[in-house]
């Protein structure tokens, strides 16, 4: 029999608030440049044609729609998978098609600022929003009408979290996760 994966669970406080405070503010940078992009389409317009993007006039407006509305979905932590994938899909984009003809650093036009935005986005559209968001009040407000497995209140350090512990796993033989955010594939909105 094959063990299940383990995931490692950091849901202390101070975790959830870095987490957070993390989405709000990749949300609101992304939030910002689709915002500047909507006020001028006809320059970004430009900039794509110039970057050599297909379709620009089309692209400008999945560009906006990808960060404008992304970002603000991930601001306040609403659809936050499918929000992260608007803005991963953009900056998948802006690394490929615009910025890794430059190299790594930021500095010479490279890739390693939306490589970063790119790497966030990830991160929302597997782990969600966490507890501090509009996904757990609609989830809190409808009730699963599901019992929430047992969280596991203890520290997990990465010696302890090896293959072999039993301790991320429930009396029923599932992963334990915050009650708050369950895994993305297990979440119903």
């Amino acid at each position: 029999m094959q063990k299940p994966s383990r995931v490692l669970v950091l849901a202390d406080g101070k975790t959830l608030a870095a987490l957070t405070a993390l989405r709000i503010v990749v949300g609101g940078v992304m939030a910002a440049h689709g915002f500047q992009k909507l006020m001028d389409p006809s320059h970004s317009v430009q900039g794509f044609t110039q970057m050599g993007l297909p379709a620009p006039e089309f692209m400008v407006y999945l560009a906006i729609a990808g960060e404008l509305l992304g970002g603000l979905g991930l601001v306040v932590g609403l659809l936050t998978p499918i929000a992260a994938f608007g803005v991963a899909c953009t900056m998948l984009v802006a690394v490929g098609w615009v910025h890794l003809k430059n190299g790594l650093f930021a500095a010479n036009g490279g890739f390693e600022y939306p490589l970063i935005l790119l790497m966030c986005a990830l991160w929302f559209m597997a782990a969600g929003a966490g507890p501090y968001s509009l996904d757990a009040l609609i989830r809190a407000a409808r009730g699963s009408g599901r019992a929430e497995p047992k969280v596991h209140e203890r520290a997990v350090s990465p010696v302890s979290a090896a293959y072999d512990t039993p301790d991320a796993i429930t009396e029923s033989g599932h992963e334990s996760f915050p009650a708050s955010d369950p895994p993305a594939h297990t979440r119903h909105l």
